[in-house]
């Protein structure tokens, strides 16, 4: 009778593994180990055969050294005597070796060359104007100056005595245009609110 623990075994390639089986037989067996073709596995560099013998019990081992990817398949345990013959199979499996996967990341950060032919283009600087204020020296400025012009124009105004006639004279008088009296108005306007402030 033949009793296997572990009929499917994996192992690392270039690692070691030892196999094993136990067997019961009477009267007394011959015990080896086989693969799968029913090669006669023999004691040597590759392969270490042991037999524990304990009356008619036997503890049989099989000793892989360095497994390479020659060494994956099956395995038989026989135990053969003059009743008849009886084996038993394991079958061993790779287990692949982890991979290690480094992954890097690089991470660039954008640089300003300057050569001959290249400029680096600045952010536009937006300067905020000033605010102009117009004070009360500046109306009472615009002041003086529109009586002055009102003044000189009434001089060149004279009333002709003899016809009773307005007469004017354009050579003294000036010409009040609408941007001029816009401006006196705007002038008059900011003294107003700046005596509301």
């Amino acid at each position: 009778m033949i009793w296997i623990q572990n009929q499917l075994v994996g192992v690392k390639e270039s690692h070691q593994i030892t196999l094993e089986c136990h067997s019961e037989a009477y009267p007394r067996s011959i015990n080896y180990w086989t693969r799968e073709k029913g090669d006669i596995i023999s004691h040597g560099a590759k392969y270490e055969p042991e037999l524990i013998d304990n009356a008619y019990k036997v503890h049989m081992k099989l000793t892989i050294k360095s497994v390479n990817i020659s060494d994956f398949g099956t395995y038989k345990c026989v135990s053969k005597n003059s009743l008849g013959d009886t084996d038993g199979s394991i079958r061993l499996y790779q287990i692949p070796n982890p991979t290690t996967t480094i992954s890097t990341i690089e991470t660039t950060q954008p640089s300003i060359l300057i050569g001959k032919d290249q400029h680096v283009a600045q952010k536009p600087k937006y300067r905020t104007p000033k605010p102009t204020y117009t004070t009360r020296n500046d109306i009472a400025r615009i002041t003086q100056d529109a009586d002055h012009n009102y003044e000189h124009k009434s001089k060149g105004n004279e009333l002709n005595s003899n016809t009773g006639e307005l007469t004017t004279d354009h050579s003294s008088s000036k010409d009040y245009s609408a941007p001029h009296l816009a401006h006196m108005c705007y002038a008059v306007m900011l003294f107003i609110i700046e005596q509301n402030l």
